[in-house]
């Protein structure tokens, strides 16, 4: 027997020996198991069970997180040469990278995965010798402090460099394109790391993956062509698939080369400090999927893209400083969540936007959610915490790249909107949230709205909305939360369907509202009224716990995925 593949079954209790006795075994896959006890190796040569597995070159034991994986023995050395080792999340030698015996012997591995761990202790810069082989590396999700240290041997064969979720701080190396020049997947989420993003990431012409997301980079990225100069970058090459550098702190403006990179499906700058207008080059990311500059300070109009970025899931622009209407450019296209929220935007609602959410098997698409199927040399498994987070339905609520199932919504709250709300809007029979507080829409609420049979949040809070609430609207039985709180309603609160369940705090400022009474009328006796209520927030933007809850953080893209083991293939070039 050549290869032993066990993986992915719900086998208990010990590791048998006799596993580990087969002469011309050359793969062990045990991963994904609930294997206890430990591996049996020993330091006396008479007793240790793998003194004949001398062809062994891959090991997978992940997943197997009460197997103790004790191999880090001073003075042994194993028969074998590995090329894979994977012990993600298993019940790891902590040693292992501190005193580094084992992983010392092995002279030909290629593949290491060492993730979710919490392994303490230095950066393992030895790791990047003059004779490493390695192509793949994942230390995510450690605790792994100290920085990266320049070296002087180029690392040629490593592609792949994870060590997202630690605790390494420092600069990166200024020739850091120059230490990994083949690198495709560069992952360093969430550390410490600081200072100016290097000019020579400029050089590694094969990146398809970059995330130097939550860290604390700051200054302008590096231009990569003009000779040197300008502000922005035309980053990398047009292989560049996924690009996430949110929660930092960089600066500067877009430039318009930027817009070249034409493998783009991901790109994510949100929280930052950019300025400046967006370009309408940015129409040219035809492949765009999901697009957040969410929470800088971009101004200007929105960019008018039409079918050029048919392929949009998610487009966040919120938080920023945009102005001008809401473009009729923005109903040609089919995106999963809009979020526009927090800007300057002005004008009334084009009736249209009643029809953007369009079927997504009619759109002729040439990779559809390359994010899933980002194609690499080979397989690395890493859990990861990162996700779009929404806030709907009273709280804040994480969705994995499988989110077009899970939710849709628009949210346009805390902009200057005015006009009165397109009866249109009634059409988006398939969105989960619609938040338009915060404006100054006037008018009535449109009746269609109980077209929305899937609506689970619905804000209309903070306006100058008149008439009565559509007594069709308690058809909406999804609905959880609904605020149409400080308008000038009038009439009757329905205690039908779902409205029986929403506390007076939905209704409030708005004098002229009175509850149902038993006889099916209203009752305006003292006290009755949602006019009522304690008058604090009787400002357009309010200590309101709805608003709080529905409106501050709606729809606010905090990149990147909940890949629950999220699996990246990495492809040929």
């Amino acid at each position: 027997m050549r290869e032993l593949n066990l993986s992915k079954n719900q086998f208990n209790g010990s590791l048998l020996k006799t596993l580990l006795a087969l002469p011309h075994l050359k793969v062990l896959d045990l991963s994904e198991n609930s294997l206890v006890g430990g591996i049996p190796i020993s330091s006396s040569s008479d007793e240790e069970p793998l003194r004949n597995l001398t062809k062994l070159e891959e090991i997978d034991l992940s997943g197997n997180t009460n197997l103790a994986v004790h191999v880090n023995i001073p003075g042994w050395v194993p028969p074998f040469q590995l090329k894979r080792l994977a012990l993600s999340g298993c019940d790891l030698d902590r040693a292992i990278i501190e005193e580094p015996h084992f992983l010392r012997t092995q002279l030909y591995l290629e593949e290491l995965d060492l993730s979710n761990n919490n392994l303490s202790g230095s950066m393992p810069n030895w790791l990047f010798s003059k004779e490493a082989t390695l192509v793949n590396l994942n230390l995510g999700n450690n605790s792994l402090t100290g920085s990266l240290v320049p070296i002087g041997h180029p690392q040629t064969a490593l592609q792949s460099m994870i060590i997202s979720n630690n605790y390494t701080t420092g600069q990166l190396p200024v020739g850091f394109g120059s230490m990994f020049p083949s690198l495709s997947t560069l992952d360093f989420y969430h550390n410490n790391f600081y200072g100016q993003i290097p000019m020579s990431l400029c050089h590694i012409n094969r990146m398809r993956l970059l995330d130097l997301s939550s860290n604390n980079f700051f200054g302008e990225l590096p231009a990569c062509n003009n000779k040197f100069e300008g502000a922005l970058p035309r980053l990398l090459s047009g292989s560049l698939v996924i690009m996430s550098l949110y929660d930092n702190k960089l600066s500067g403006e877009l430039d318009t080369s930027f817009w070249n990179l034409s493998s783009l499906a991901v790109l994510n700058l949100s929280g930052n400090r950019m300025i400046g207008n967006i370009h309408p080059k940015i129409c040219n990311l035809t492949r765009i999927e999901i697009l957040d500059l969410s929470a800088n300070d971009f101004n200007g109009p929105m960019p008018k893209c039409s079918k050029d970025l048919d392929n949009i899931n998610v487009l966040s622009l919120g938080w920023n400083e945009l102005e001008g209407q809401v473009t009729s450019n923005l109903c040609k296209l089919c995106p999963r969540i809009i979020d526009l929220s927090h800007d300057k935007l002005s004008g009334s609602l084009r009736p249209c936007l009643g029809r953007i959410f369009c079927d997504r098997e009619t759109i002729e698409v040439d990779n559809p959610f390359l994010l899933i199927k980002v194609i690499l040399e080979s397989y690395i498994v890493v859990e990861d915490t990162r996700g779009f987070t929404f806030g709907t339905k009273g709280n804040q609520y994480t969705y994995g790249f499988d989110f077009s199932d899970l939710m849709s919504g628009i949210d346009l709250s805390a902009n200057m909107l005015s006009g009165e709300i397109p009866w249109e809007l009634g059409n988006l029979s398939h969105i989960k949230a619609l938040n338009l507080s915060n404006n100054f829409f006037s008018g009535q609420i449109p009746a269609s709205f109980a077209n929305m049979s899937e609506i689970e949040s619905l804000d209309m809070s903070h306006n100058e909305l008149t008439g009565s609430i559509p007594w069709q609207l308690t058809r909406l039985w999804m609905q959880e939360v609904f605020s149409v709180a400080y308008n000038n309603l009038s009439g009757c609160i329905r205690n039908s369907g779902q409205f029986g369940s929403f506390a007076m705090d939905s209704y409030q400022g708005n004098s002229n509202l009175h509850k149902m009474s038993q006889g099916d009328g209203c009752s305006s006796s003292h006290g009755s009224g949602a006019g009522d209520m304690p008058p604090d927030g009787s400002d357009r933007v309010v200590d309101d716990p709805v608003l709080n809850a529905v409106s501050a953080a709606s729809f606010v893209l905090v990149f990147w995925a909940l890949r629950p083991w999220f699996a990246i293939q990495l492809g040929g070039m």
